[in-house]
């Protein structure tokens, strides 16, 4: 959907991402007009939204990023639903999007031209390490022109506004509010519980003695008090291994399954082995950490943005059903077979 938390002050990051991960905004720079037929004929209408025309081309360019990626995933018998539900997403979101900038709250909304070239700069220097040149490629890359990317900052500024000034800004909850949820879902509230792990990673393409039998060579060596760290800066092709295979406090869950599991079942202190189809790893549990419930009063503001959030999502919601029923959308059946 259109409407995520975002204000005015924070449209700089929101755009970063929008540059060079098109899909995450589904803002297509191409729509065009009614008035504008020898364009959109060429490529179908997807939708009309009072005088605005979404064509399905807008559509399909907001999501091809998302679209390749499923489809580089090789085939399956979900994809082609996968690829409607982005479809939809995307339509739903450029219908917000004219809906909203012809509504009356934001013909009340005038953004400064200097506004919109200092949030040019601030883009092309936080993403872009300021080099216009390199942000101009993307932009030709993408197909689409410097006006045309700027008209749409634009817009999300103009969109943006609109919300805090209309949504955000009437969103409020109460203390008894904020303690019922956090009551409520007061398991959502934990610091996850952690491990320590020491690790030496053997790959078996690069090993010419045999990796598995190294594997124990060194796990017998580690267990009669040899420095892991030394065997690991010497031994190990991992990540890690100039850190002599320090992995820090991390959350069970990345590690692989296999490790995992085995890690599960031992002391701190033991050592295992577990080979990979490529990998052989020797690791060492150094500690643990449970799992620890956070108290109410250290997630309150936490559980307060977060009612905000939820209470802001539904009034905008609450809100787009308004502005559709007083404007005039017609929505295309389009196969995208």
């Amino acid at each position: 959907m259109f409407f995520r938390v975002c204000n005015f002050e924070s449209i700089a990051g929101v755009m970063n991402r929008w540059i060079l991960l098109s899909a995450l905004l589904c803002f297509a720079a191409g729509s065009v007009r009614a008035q504008q037929k020898g364009e959109y004929l060429l490529d179908g209408v997807a939708a009309v939204v009072n005088e605005h025309v979404v064509t399905v081309g807008d559509i399909m360019s907001s999501i091809d990023p998302l679209r390749h990626r499923l489809a580089s995933a090789g085939s399956s018998a979900d994809q082609k639903k996968e690829v409607r539900a982005l479809y939809e997403s995307a339509l739903e979101s450029l219908v917000e999007k004219f809906l909203i900038l012809d509504s009356e709250e934001s013909s009340r909304i005038q953004i400064p031209e200097w506004y919109v070239d200092r949030r040019v700069d601030e883009i092309i220097k936080e993403s872009f390490a300021g080099d216009r040149t390199r942000f101009m490629n993307i932009l030709a890359r993408d197909r689409q022109t410097f006006e045309q990317w700027r008209s749409e900052l634009k817009d999300h500024i103009v969109i943006s506004s609109v919300r805090g000034m209309k949504i955000d800004s009437n969103v409020s909850v109460s203390p008894s509010e904020v303690l019922a949820f956090y009551k409520k879902e007061k398991g959502r509230f934990v610091v996850p519980s952690r491990i320590k792990v020491s690790m030496i990673v053997l790959d078996k393409a690069q090993k010419a003695d045999d990796p598995a039998a190294l594997a124990e060579m060194l796990k017998k060596r580690i267990e009669k008090g040899e420095d892991f760290a030394g065997l690991a800066r010497k031994y190990s092709s991992g990540t890690y291994a100039q850190n002599g295979g320090d992995w820090g406090w991390i959350e069970p869950d990345i590690l692989r399954k296999d490790i995992r599991e085995a890690a599960d079942a031992m002391e701190v202190g033991e050592v295992g082995v577990v080979e990979g189809k490529g990998e052989v790893y020797i690791f060492r549990v150094e500690d643990r950490k449970d799992a620890v419930k956070k108290e109410f009063a250290d997630v309150q503001p936490l559980v307060e943005r977060e009612l905000k959030r939820q209470k802001a999502s539904a009034e905008a919601k609450a809100w787009i059903e308004l502005l559709k029923k007083s404007a005039y959308i017609k929505i295309n059946d389009v196969s995208l077979d």
